[in-house]
């Protein structure tokens, strides 16, 4: 047998040795781990570091279980810690490409984001039985007679029903700026349409003047127009109403984004 070998240690030496692996372990549990992408901070704190531009990565949390706290971002604000773009390295998000937001998808988004924070947003939901409807569009579409109707499809009709209901609720067919409304006696619909540059809404001009007919045929021409990016200016301005139709997607119901002044 080989005899236990013995280690002296005096009560100081334990102490010491002890404030140290404890030191070392508190290390380890308040430092992120980078190597699982798991970063322990609060939502707000993530806001904002966010918000400043701070990378948060390499930060020592002071809250419970070493989380990043507001308190850590301030501190390291005011230690000049360096921003997120010449400190966190590519390494760390994996591959990343840069897509340059300009043209017309800037004005969209510096749009929308305006009309979310200046507008009140409210939906209000119902259901209606649309056999009639569906039973009208089979019959149009089967009927020789009926020529130029036969591409007739449900945003058509929608459409065409909003601009025949304006006129009878004069306050929605309107724009509303700071501390007057103005409405207006003419219908110049807008409808909203996924292109190949973003959202867009084109125009048709006098609505109100055009037949379901007429309106089926200016609403394709806008659509193609705006998918082979030929749209003109003037196709898109001078909207008093505008419909979303997101039901050929599948969607049953929505918040739309208020086009303001609508």
């Amino acid at each position: 047998l080989i005899p236990k070998k013995t280690v002296s240690v005096s009560k100081g030496e334990y102490v010491e040795k002890q404030k140290a692996i404890t030191s070392d372990e508190s290390v380890k549990k308040t430092r992120p781990s980078l190597e699982t992408g798991l970063i322990p901070i609060s939502p707000l704190a993530r806001r904002f570091a966010e918000k400043k531009g701070i990378d948060f990565s390499k930060l020592v949390g002071s809250g419970p279980g070493g989380r990043i706290i507001k308190k850590d971002i301030e501190k390291a604000i005011s230690e000049g810690e360096p921003l997120i773009s010449s400190t966190v390295s590519g390494n760390f998000f994996g591959p990343v490409k840069e897509i340059r937001v300009e043209g017309v998808r800037k004005i969209i988004s510096e749009r929308m984001l305006t009309s979310l924070q200046s507008t009140a947003q409210l939906t209000l939901n119902t259901s209606v039985d649309a056999s009639n409807l569906l039973a009208c569009r089979e019959s149009l579409k089967s009927s020789p007679q009926m020529k130029g109707l036969s591409k007739i499809n449900i945003n058509d009709f929608l459409l065409y029903i909003v601009v025949n209901i304006l006129p009878k609720f004069k306050n929605m067919n309107a724009h509303f700026l700071k501390d007057k409304i103005l409405e207006f006696e003419h219908v110049h619909l807008g409808f909203a349409v996924d292109s190949p540059r973003g959202l867009m809404v084109p125009i048709i001009h006098n609505a109100h003047l055009l037949s379901l007919k007429d309106i089926s045929k200016e609403a394709r021409r806008l659509n193609t127009a705006c998918q082979e990016e030929t749209i003109l200016p003037d196709e898109l301005n001078g909207g008093t109403f505008t419909v979303t139709n997101l039901g050929t997607m599948g969607i049953e119901s929505f918040t739309p984004i208020l086009n303001i002044p609508q």
